[in-house]
């Protein structure tokens, strides 16, 4: 009996407040006003431009069920204020139920609500910095088309059951949206147009995700030290992948690139991926692969590129990578030791050519600028040692110390070769 009574009073306290909404006048435009709730609490509130913010909630209760009504004689309730939910005790809260009429949430607005359940709309366009951290209790997050803003920190520490992401039109965030976020399925997003993502994923647990298509979207640091495994991006058009998108990425297993045009994968992208094992591009149009990019990416055994056009791959990009073979299409300039100390290249088709760079040297003492010097392809495979065939079909000079070192170069096509520099093939003992 003494159950039946506790149960009784709770579905009482959830009516009250639809009771108490419909029955108390709001304040002017601005003015805070408080409600007291008999058995509840107090909920503070202002309204603007006909429309009402919930600045606040207070409570000695323990286990409450909360839902939020929508609106009040026309008037929607369509913001959660800074800090509203935030001071309550950990246990104050069993479940809240946040209505379709919310579309901004504040600061720190459901903060260290632990345990409590929170149902959200899919309407929310605008969350701020730190909204739902460390709410373990948000199960369901949907992101609707054409947000505003997603804060920095805002997610921190919660636990999904699904994660969607719906196309986005000008979206910006703060830093480190989801971090130590996880996920018991596949994070697919939408479409990106316009957005700035800044650091979204970084430090975060998830462990499979998939983006539509991006154009004109700018990242820093997109995956900073996450433990993504699978990462698969639709086309991509004027993007930059910007800071080090995939720096400390010591989990990540795949990476797929669909079309891309115009863009910049920056220096050292994915040194620190120690266990990338393949990288999957598409057609590849007016793209600059940085220097360092690659390396050291020892379990990256499988490169593959589609057709290319207006292609640079820098120096070192593949430099002591776990490269078994390599495939270089036309329209790919390369630069200096691109593939050089891969230990376990065997075989090498290069169908593209040499990248002009200017290598420029300066005073260590007065810092001017001494000389120019236009270098392009030399070391390219240097030292490595499983080295077997190699066909170049477009190279018009072998640049020297190309093949230094490769002791077990067997065969060497050259389609398009004129001249053999000096000490080109230095030291390839089985040619």
């Amino acid at each position: 009996m003494k159950k039946f009574a506790k149960y009784l009073s709770l579905l009482v306290i959830v009516i009250s407040l639809f009771t108490i909404f419909a029955t108390q006048s709001f304040a002017a435009d601005g003015e805070t006003q408080s409600v007291v709730i008999d058995g509840v609490g107090t909920f503070s509130y202002t309204v603007e431009d006909n429309e009402i913010t919930i600045t606040k909630f207070e409570t000695n209760k323990t286990g409450i069920t909360l839902n939020i009504p929508s609106e009040y004689e026309g008037m929607k309730i369509t913001k959660i204020g800074d800090n509203a939910f935030k001071n309550l005790n950990s246990d104050a809260l069993a479940k809240v139920v946040v209505p379709d009429t919310v579309t901004y949430i504040g600061k720190y607005a459901f903060s260290k609500k632990y345990d409590t359940v929170i149902i959200l709309p899919d309407t929310l366009t605008y969350i701020d910095d730190y909204a739902f951290e460390y709410c373990y209790g948000l199960d369901n997050l949907v992101i609707p088309e054409n947000a505003e803003y997603l804060g920095s920190y805002a997610f921190k520490f919660c636990t999904f059951e699904t994660l969607e992401m719906k196309d986005q039109t000008g979206l910006k965030t703060g830093s480190f949206v989801f971090e130590k976020c996880s996920s018991s399925t596949d994070i697919v997003l939408g479409d990106f147009k316009d957005c700035d993502l800044g650091s979204l994923f970084g430090y975060s647990y998830f462990s499979n995700i998939t983006f539509g298509d991006m154009e004109n979207v700018t990242t820093r640091s997109l995956f900073w030290d996450s433990t993504v495994r699978n990462v698969t991006f639709g086309n991509m058009k004027n993007s930059t992948l910007g800071g080090n998108p995939f720096g400390v990425c010591y989990s990540l297993r795949n990476l797929t690139f669909g079309d891309v045009e115009n863009l910049s994968l920056p220096s050292e992208a994915f040194t620190s991926c120690t266990n990338l094992n393949s990288v999957t591009f598409g057609n590849l149009k007016d793209v600059t692969i940085g220097s360092y990019a690659f390396q050291n990416c020892q379990k990256l055994t499988k490169v593959d590129f589609g057709t290319c056009e207006n292609v640079s791959i820098k120096n070192y990009t593949f430099n002591k990578s776990g490269l078994t073979s390599i495939t270089i299409p036309e329209g790919v300039k390369l630069g200096q030791y691109v593939f050089s100390e891969c230990p376990n290249l065997e075989t090498a088709i290069i169908h593209g050519t040499p990248l002009t760079q200017i290598e420029k040297r300066y005073s260590t003492t007065t810092g001017k600028l001494l000389s120019e010097t236009e270098v392009y392809s030399e070391y390219l495979f240097q030292k490595c040692p499983a080295l077997k065939e190699v066909v170049l079909s477009n190279y018009e000079i072998v640049y020297q110390y190309m093949f230094y070192n490769c002791t077990s170069l067997e065969k060497v096509t050259l389609g398009a070769t004129k001249k053999i520099d000096k000490y080109g093939f230095k030291n390839c003992s089985s040619l």
